[in-house]
């Protein structure tokens, strides 16, 4: 037994230094728990004691809280047990003896010999999901951005970070108690943790923007008409979520007004690197007729975000045509696009939202049944109305109204003779040198009527 604790001592020393940038120390001759004192007299193995120093999680955000859990415990040399340590019982049915062989010692046995495994971001998921209850809160220091649990009992602790954010994604992070009582516990959420370098902190991001093809606009900034397409990009950070989520979720819906998706131009990037279309690829989308309509979701594969150890920036190109029915009235128009993802490793099927969107308008240059019951002949003139409805820097509605007059004759109690037939055009800049044009290419421009009135869409 005192051989097979020096083994694991040993491997559990790279271990752990590894896997959670803190080590249980399992006792080695001469020291605590091995029932050896050195000089060959076996001595009664003291049981759990409380211990000296803190464990620690640093590298917090102020408004996130912590909560700790053991998840091994010294329980002295029995049958059932690996050395002295065991799992607690609300990790036992998944951290059985062999497990913990597994985990934490391998096979050095075998030849060759079979290295332990550490805590991979695939058991790591599987221990979360067990805490479904219980748990230490972690006291925060006054920046918020450390928990420490004082005087923890000898063994492993799981810390599960609940964010102030839900834009964050804290994967568990594992900081364990020496029982030799020779120093602290500390683990930072700003490291990796495992062989496959799962990041223990994500931050999720989502932004969409949109730009005419045909002008040089700058991306907030359109003048559309009907018929023109609109190159829009969806920016999104998909988070480390390793092995942790035995099914993670992350879904891209996206909602268009006014707009019908340009069929087949649909191009989802990670970088550089071109992701696949396909249920055993990278990424789906939906439904089926997604090339026809005005939604579409995205929906990236398990195996892909279950291969992301790091944060992820995926981008998401399409082309829009604007319909008909954006000039029908004047109007705000809200493209929004919305990500469903997973968040919560010890409730894997608890989803969160975000959203962003990108404000469009129409607008109407309307001199028709405006103005009616301004008290024309009371007032000697009529009054019309130059309307355009638009958005703000900062997406708040703004409406302007120019008024405009026709002189009322009081002798012939009439109106002045309207202009009919004359042309007006749109032009793009201030000094009206350079004509919007249409679908066709051809100058926008509209006509009077015989009551004098034109109307731009």
């Amino acid at each position: 037994m005192k051989h097979l604790k020096k083994i694991m001592a040993l491997v559990l020393a790279m271990v752990m230094v590894l896997s959670m940038s803190s080590m249980i120390t399992f006792a080695q001759d001469g020291e605590p728990g091995t029932g050896d004192s050195g000089q060959g007299q076996q001595q009664e193995q003291p049981a759990a004691k409380d211990y000296d120093y803190p464990l620690t999680v640093t590298g917090l955000t102020k408004g996130d809280t912590v909560k700790f859990y053991q998840v091994i415990e010294w329980v002295g040399e029995a049958a059932g047990n690996v050395s002295g340590w065991k799992a607690t019982s609300a990790f036992a049915e998944y951290l059985t003896e062999a497990k913990l062989r597994e985990i934490l010692v391998g096979n050095p046995n075998e030849t060759p010999p079979v290295a332990a495994t550490g805590i991979t971001s695939e058991v790591a998921g599987k221990i979360a999901k067990l805490a479904t209850s219980g748990g230490v809160d972690g006291t925060l220091n006054e920046a918020g951005t450390t928990a420490t649990l004082e005087n923890a009992e000898s063994g492993m602790w799981m810390a599960l970070v609940t964010p102030k954010d839900a834009d964050t994604i804290y994967n568990p992070v594992f900081v364990s108690a020496d029982y030799n009582k020779e120093e602290g516990g500390t683990v930072a959420v700003t490291d990796t943790y495992g062989p496959n370098g799962v990041a223990k902190k994500s931050t999720v991001t989502v932004s969409k923007s949109a730009k005419d093809k045909k002008t040089v606009d700058k991306d907030d900034e359109h003048t559309v008409a009907v018929g023109d397409v609109i190159d829009f990009t969806v920016t999104t950070t998909i988070p480390a979520y390793g092995d942790v989520y035995e099914s993670p979720k992350f879904d891209v819906t996206d909602t268009l007004s006014g707009l019908q998706l340009v069929g087949g131009t649909i191009e989802v990037k990670a970088g550089e690197d071109t992701l696949e279309l396909g249920e055993d690829k990278d990424y789906t989308v939906s439904p089926a007729s997604y090339d026809k309509g005005t939604t579409y979701t995205i929906s990236f594969t398990s195996d892909y975000l279950k291969d992301l150890a790091t944060a992820t920036e995926v981008t998401i190109t399409y082309d829009a045509t604007v319909t008909i029915n954006a000039e029908d009235a004047i109007n705000q128009t809200d493209n929004e696009v919305t990500i469903t993802y997973s968040h919560d490793p010890s409730h894997q099927n608890d989803y969160d939202v975000k959203k962003d969107t990108t404000q469009h308008y129409t607008f109407t240059i309307d001199a028709s049944g405006l103005g009616e019951g301004a008290n024309e002949t009371t007032q000697g003139k009529k009054t019309s109305e130059l309307v355009k409805v638009g958005v703000d820097a900062a997406g708040n509605p703004i409406t302007s109204k120019t008024e405009t007059s026709e002189v009322y004759d009081t002798q012939r109690e009439t109106w002045t003779s309207p202009l009919y037939g004359a042309i007006f055009g749109l032009f793009t800049d201030a000094k009206a040198e350079t004509p919007l044009k249409d679908k066709d290419n051809k100058d926008v421009t509209a006509t009077t009527g015989t009551d004098g009135r034109m109307t731009f869409a």
